[in-house]
């Protein structure tokens, strides 16, 4: 499948909204951790935005995959398939995983019905919408390549000419920024900050002339020290991305730990959700 059609239950951007700004939620790397997902949604619709995309690796490593599915089915949510999503559907080989991931991958593949594994299997390895485009990894590689420092953000940068695209596969949060004179810049994100509900975010105003590389950040198996789930929403001003805000939202992950652990998957897992690492 080369084209997902646009999310039917949000509305399209600017539609009935005047002059305002359209919005788009983008969340990545849930991997199976519906105890995630949950307060993520809820905070996004609270948000009211225009569209939510997914940016590849819904399964594995925890322990409710077919409920995330199933909430983005019910939801119309636009995604593209990560690296996990291939081999759990057989289009990735579990030899080009490290051993100790092949039962979590083998686990969530045999506790998927058809239905939700077709899912999987149809979900495009990259989507190109109005504003940029997804891919999990990179233009580089949809599925395998990381966009992790800016070594690896100028090679894109240099050999693509999109003014702007989303990533995952890296489990942090942060963006890319390539401007005129071809210099490329990493804005990374920590917020430590909170509100009474635990809440934190960081803004990032877009600099025009520039082109930028954005990764939300992972909702269900985060990496950059911070265990709290992370998405993205970006503003458009007609097509042109024009800000994007990173959201951490607390969760309580020793929940999704217990039931890792009840399903037999490696500890691991469950244990690096404590810390986000």
């Amino acid at each position: 499948m080369s084209y997902v059609e646009l999310n039917k239950r949000y509305r399209s951007p600017g539609e009935n909204r005047g002059e305002q700004l359209g919005t788009i939620a983008l969340i990545s790397d849930i991997h199976s951790n519906y105890q995630a997902l949950i307060p993520v949604l809820a905070h996004i619709d609270r948000l009211e935005v225009d569209q939510v995309a997914f940016i590849g690796d819904l399964v594995d490593y925890g322990p409710e995959p077919a409920q995330c599915i199933q909430a983005m089915r019910e939801r119309e949510i636009i995604g593209i398939q990560g690296n996990h999503d291939a081999a759990v559907v057989g289009e990735i080989s579990l030899e080009d995983f490290p051993i100790p991931m092949h039962a979590s991958l083998q686990w969530t593949n045999q506790v998927l019905n058809e239905i939700d594994l077709r899912y999987l299997t149809d979900l495009p390895q990259s989507l190109r919408l109005p504003w940029g485009i997804l891919h999990h990894g990179s233009p580089h590689d949809s599925l395998w390549h990381r966009v992790q420092n800016t070594s690896a953000a100028t090679m894109i940068f240099r050999f693509t000419k999109e003014s702007l695209y989303v990533v995952g596969h890296t489990h942090f949060p942060g963006a890319f920024c390539y401007n005129a004179r071809k210099q490329v810049k990493m804005v990374p994100v920590h917020m430590r900050t909170v509100d009474t509900h635990g809440l934190a975010t960081k803004t990032l105003v877009l600099e025009e002339g520039c082109r930028y590389i954005i990764n939300p950040g992972s909702v269900g198996q985060p990496r950059d020290g911070d265990p709290r789930a992370s998405f993205a929403v970006v503003s458009l001003e007609d097509t042109r991305v024009d800000s994007v805000t990173w959201y951490k939202v607390p969760y309580d992950a020793e929940i999704t730990r217990s039931k890792i652990l009840a399903h037999g998957l490696p500890q691991i897992n469950g244990d690096r959700l404590l810390v986000g690492k």
